[in-house]
């Protein structure tokens, strides 16, 4: 679009976008977790740290609740000044706490990758989760126990792989 390379920087930083997803996302996302309802049945199950360790609780993705937390910061502005991460990351951070600490569930995360350059000697990338920024993938692996790379080697068959050097995984006994 010829206004992104017309705008200066103030600009581009009050440009909207009149397609962004709602802002909303994440209050509901919270809201949900206080009193998780199975929305096929209608049954109520409460809050999801009231629960116990016979719960094993998907949340698919990390990607989709990052996106939901910048929409609450940044609703539907295009650009983002750099320093304004610092809110969105903490915010997704605590959650993770939560999810992975303080909750008495069991909890499954999936996350799509970005690939970063990690060696500019060899040109080697390693994938990481995706999320809010750059700053936290080298932060993310700590919240949890486990960090599995799905593969797939063609459209009939997935793989995991636990023991990869070019991503961001923990080596555990898991099959």
């Amino acid at each position: 679009s010829t206004a992104v390379v017309s705008n200066d920087e103030a600009g581009q930083l009050a440009w909207r976008d009149k397609d962004r997803k709602s802002s909303l996302g994440f209050q509901n996302f919270l809201k949900f977790l206080k009193n998780m309802t199975d929305d096929r049945t209608g049954e109520q199950f409460g809050s999801i740290d009231k629960m116990d360790d016979s719960w094993i609780v998907v949340f698919d993705s990390l990607t989709t609740i990052s996106e939901m937390i910048q929409a609450e910061y940044w609703g539907a502005r295009v650009a983002v000044d750099a320093r304004e991460y610092s809110g969105p990351q903490s915010k997704l951070t605590t959650l993770l706490s939560g999810m992975c600490w303080e909750w008495p569930v069991n909890v499954i995360v999936t996350a799509h990758t970005d690939e970063r350059e990690t060696s500019p000697k060899s040109g080697v990338y390693k994938k990481f989760p995706r999320s809010i920024g750059a700053k936290l993938k080298d932060e993310l692996g700590q919240y949890f126990d486990d960090i599995v790379l799905q593969k797939r080697p063609n459209k009939d068959k997935f793989e995991w792989d636990n023991g990869t050097i070019m991503a961001a995984v923990k080596f555990r006994d898991l099959p």
